[in-house]
């Protein structure tokens, strides 16, 4: 019999680059986590999330959909984050989360990011930001965890040559908005 787990699951190291007194930036590590919607704690940290980012941002459509598949118990949906936590992950902080990660399996070879969400205060509007590569270092997680898999998408506008950046190509089938990322 499988031991039952009530906390977020650690999965890999996540490297993103914290800018530095003199401006420059260098790397610090911190962890690539999936919430267990079975988790209250984990709820209520996605909740603060959202709440802390505020409106307007992909946080609160995170945990609207997280807390629907958490009723649902659908587990083809999935929850993810970038943290500055290193350990203790049966209380995650939500004041430690760096970006978050909506995804839906959509088959067993396609992923769907629904959404990404980098921390406000490290959005690329922000000249200053106090970290970068979030969004990156969450796509290149998903990638390493998405081996067999595609991962699909349907962008905004702004966000396209992000992705291209990233490694996504437009899908032909689909509209000009509609990406994918083939292991």
């Amino acid at each position: 019999m499988s031991p039952i787990n009530f906390k977020a699951n650690y999965i890999k190291p996540a490297v993103v680059q914290k800018r530095l007194i003199d401006g420059s930036y260098a790397d610090s590590k911190g962890s690539f986590i999936e919430f267990d919607y079975k988790n209250k704690k984990d709820m209520d940290s996605l909740k603060k999330v959202s709440e802390i980012w505020g409106a307007g941002t992909f946080a609160y459509d995170i945990y609207d959909e997280s807390d629907r598949a958490s009723i649902e118990e659908d587990d083809t949906k999935h929850t993810y984050a970038i943290t500055k936590q290193k350990s203790g992950f049966n209380n995650v902080d939500p004041y430690e989360i760096m970006g978050l990660a909506y995804v839906e399996e959509k088959s067993p070879k396609e992923k769907e990011l629904v959404y990404l969400q980098a921390e406000p205060a490290s959005s690329d509007i922000c000249e200053d930001k106090p970290i970068k590569h979030i969004g990156s270092t969450m796509l290149d997680s998903l990638k390493s965890i998405s081996s067999n898999n595609s991962i699909t998408l349907k962008s905004v506008n702004s966000a396209i040559d992000f992705y291209e950046t990233n490694g996504f190509k437009r899908n032909t089938k689909g509209s000009s908005l509609e990406y994918i990322w083939n292991a």
